[in-house]
């Protein structure tokens, strides 16, 4: 594949892939060409054998990558490529300093496979500029929304059933369930649909129907045409930031959201699904429980993407953290030959046994140890201070080319903190049906024998208001069992809909969803209602 970088100017760069269960003598020799020819232009070459090759013939260059390295270091191949492929005709520039948030740009452009330019200015906010000459604050989800969804996100004067905060799996699945019973949706998110998992650097392994698992972006993309095709709106230029009661209709709810520019939205719904997930996790002083202070002139990493271990040859790097995340980034930068990587832990590795066996003995690893220091060292390493948390508690300092915080991640709930509609919570996470406040006392006060009516499955403390995924308490971080939640959680939303309205008499659905302009659902229950009422009808005149 030759890469141009426009005009009549080609690249001096050639991507070679080579697959073949059987090279027999021809192929072979073309084989060596190829790879000649590769060596000759200073370029990568990434052939793919099948295992039973392997051995036969042995790489002969260091740019041969083999095994099942070879789609990963192909893929960072093409992204270095992309990224540094700058098309005059770019659908799209990008004006920003370098750093973490540029390479977080660069790479959701590499995912999603558009055309870019970059040029370096030290302004305060990465601008975008289109080719028709709109500006616009370069953010993930105003990206998204302009290149890929290139239409109007959402109606702001529309009445919704349903808004789900949070485009995660938990919430795209949410969506489609919702738009596939005649739920009026919309589902919002500050950033692009897909959540942690379409930026992770691992592969979801265990989702069902993707047999050597599938990454988040694609499964991302996939659900996205879904939503669309239920006519479930996606807005991923909104944040959330408070709820309040409906002044005209107390039964529903106000969803307060900021768009990226800075304007303040207020979306009608009668119910609320919160599904904003969890944002990196970050360290707290052992002593005090408060978050650690870290410099301003020290860059942490809180997350890993492949492309960002391709300049680490030579350096050493601290990371913090004993998930699965934290192994993927150690063993990704031992594969670009780093110098050392140690890995900080604060009880022992808690990442999977075939990870943890291949780093072993490659990485230093400090068991049972925090870091409670950073300072950055004028030749622009970074010293750290380890602290072990045994009874000793000794301190340490360590350099580092690079440091990491890979400790997973806290629920994105402070929003809810100063919502003027407040919904049980612990620690940050969302308590949800029996976990609730007032079922605890209803069950602690209830005698003996007492049969309880259990609440909705993902009820929260507020009627109407649902909870899933990263952002409930008691949960697991899996991309299915988020996916199953959502789609479970408007099964709960259906029933609680059915429900008798304790105040009003008649059912919940009468008071909560919007006439105007009536969803799919309302007009399937009036019509069924219409209908049992002729019955009833009937039946008594013929009495």
């Amino acid at each position: 594949m030759k890469h141009e970088s426009g005009g009549d100017q080609k690249s001096k760069k050639i991507i070679a892939v080579l697959h073949s269960s059987n090279l027999n003598r021809w192929s072979h020799r073309k084989y060596r060409r190829l790879l000649k020819k590769a060596g000759q232009l200073e370029t990568k070459f990434a052939p793919l054998p099948d295992r039973g090759d392997l051995k036969r013939y042995p790489a002969e260059s260091e740019n041969v990558f083999r095994d099942e390295r070879a789609a990963r270091k192909f893929q960072q191949v093409v992204e270095g490529l992309f990224r540094d492929w700058n098309p005059d005709d770019a659908e799209v520039t990008l004006t920003g300093a370098n750093g973490p948030k540029a390479r977080y740009l660069q790479r959701f452009m590499f995912l999603h496979g558009i055309p870019y330019r970059w040029v370096t200015d030290e302004i305060p906010e990465t601008r975008a500029c289109l080719r028709d000459g709109t500006e616009f604050p370069a953010t993930v989800g105003e990206l998204y929304t302009r290149l890929i969804l290139g239409k109007p996100p959402y109606d702001p004067e529309r009445r919704y059933d349903l808004v789900i905060v949070g485009a995660g799996p938990a919430g795209l699945s949410a969506g489609i369930s919702a738009g596939a019973v005649g739920l009026s949706a919309l589902v919002i998110e500050p950033n692009r649909p897909g959540g942690s998992a379409a930026m992770s650097i691992n592969r979801i392994e265990n989702y069902l129907g993707f047999p050597g698992g599938v990454t988040g972006t694609k499964l991302a993309k996939l659900a996205v045409k879904q939503l669309q095709d239920v006519k479930v709106d996606l807005c991923p230029t909104i944040t959330a930031r408070e709820i309040q009661k409906d002044k005209e209709n107390d039964s529903r709810y106000i969803v307060v959201g900021v768009t990226a520019d800075g304007e303040v939205v207020r979306l009608s719904t009668g119910m609320i699904l919160i599904a904003c997930g969890q944002k990196p996790g970050t360290l707290r002083h052992p002593d005090t429980s408060e978050d650690l202070e870290i410099p301003q002139d020290v860059e942490i990493g809180y997350d890993m993407e492949p492309h960002v271990a391709n300049d680490a040859q030579g350096k050493s790097i601290l990371i913090v953290g004993g998930g699965d995340t934290a192994g993927q980034a150690a063993l990704l930068y031992l594969e670009h030959n780093c110098a050392s990587v140690r890995l900080v832990t604060y009880d022992y590795p808690d990442m999977g046994g075939a990870l943890y066996e291949k780093l072993e003995k490659k990485i230093k690893i400090d068991y049972k140890s925090t870091a409670v220091g950073f300072n950055h060292e004028d030749d622009g390493r970074i010293r750290t201070t380890i602290r072990s948390l045994g009874d000793r508690k000794k301190e340490h300092s360590h350099l580092a080319d690079r440091v990491h915080v890979l400790i997973g991640g806290r629920p994105n709930t402070d929003w809810l903190e100063i919502s003027p509609v407040k919904v049980d919570m612990e620690d940050g996470f969302i308590l949800t049906d029996v976990h609730t406040k007032d079922f605890r006392q209803a069950e602690a006060g209830a005698s003996h024998g007492e049969r309880l009516v259990l609440p909705h499955p993902f009820h929260t403390s507020q009627k109407g208001i649902f909870a899933v995924g990263d952002v409930r308490r008691l949960t697991r971080r899996r991309v299915g069992q988020a996916v199953g939640q959502g789609a479970a959680a408007v099964g709960s939303m259906e029933k609680y809909l059915l429900s008798k309205d304790e105040r009003n008499g008649g059912y919940v659905w009468q008071r909560v969803l919007s006439s105007d302009p009536p969803s799919l659902w309302r007009r399937w229950r009036e019509a069924i209602s219409e209908a049992e009422s002729k019955s009833c009808s009937g039946t008594s005149e013929e009495a």
